[in-house]
């Protein structure tokens, strides 16, 4: 749904006014990083223009709302807060997309890195490799179709991985894109995979007990 809306905005923006310069570079600098880890094609400044022009669009009916039953000065207030409150909410929107895209990710490749490790003990060529990778449902196997579909197109297989290193915001991923990285240039069958599949899991256990840990005290 959120990837959704920031999709939307991308064809919104085609006809409008750029607003995106009401937005800090700094912010768009952000924004772009954020839209380029949550797999999205649209720019910062597209998604930008369209977060102020949604945000002014609504506080500007809300305000006039509340000025029907309340003063001017209510009704000023309360368009400032809407517009900053609102405008907030969506700029964050990317930020929460990448952060959940990493996670559905690191979740599917404990396993993959595995299968991996299996898969290359076994001689698998790296080709055959990135293509069964490729058809991993979810995420990862879209990531690793990107990959293949690059080496396809003529880029060298460290090159694909490079990029698809810089597309996930995700520690393990790129520590796994590296280690594949290696077994390719230096032709090792090497337990780098197997071990990082084991550090992942045990990273992702932490994490589940943490959660429940919190939840017991609400």
């Amino acid at each position: 749904m959120t990837l959704k809306l920031i999709d939307f905005a991308k064809n919104f923006s085609k006809n409008m006014i750029d607003l995106s310069s009401v937005c800090p570079k700094k912010i768009l600098l952000k924004l772009n990083a954020d839209l380029i880890y949550s797999s999205s094609k649209t720019t910062a400044g597209d998604y930008a223009s369209f977060s102020v022009f949604f945000s002014l669009a609504a506080s500007l009916a809300f305000s006039a709302l509340i000025l029907i039953y309340a003063g001017f000065a209510t009704s000023l207030f309360a368009f400032i807060l809407s517009f900053s409150s609102l405008l907030a909410f969506l700029l964050f929107l990317p930020f929460f997309e990448k952060k959940k895209r990493a996670s559905i990710i690191e979740g599917e490749l404990s396993f993959a890195l595995r299968s991996a490790s299996v898969s290359l003990m076994l001689g698998v060529s790296f080709e055959k490799l990135l293509t069964e990778l490729s058809e991993y449902p979810g995420e990862l196997g879209k990531e690793f179709g990107f990959v293949l579909m690059d080496v396809e197109r003529g880029s060298s297989v460290l090159t694909a991985l490079s990029a698809a290193s810089k597309r996930v915001d995700s520690d393990f991923f790129k520590r796994s894109c590296f280690e594949l990285a290696f077994c390719y240039e230096h032709g090792i069958k090497n337990e780098g995979l197997r071990r990082l599949a084991d550090e992942l899991s045990l990273t992702l256990n932490a994490r589940v007990k943490e959660f429940s840990s919190k939840l017991s005290f609400l």
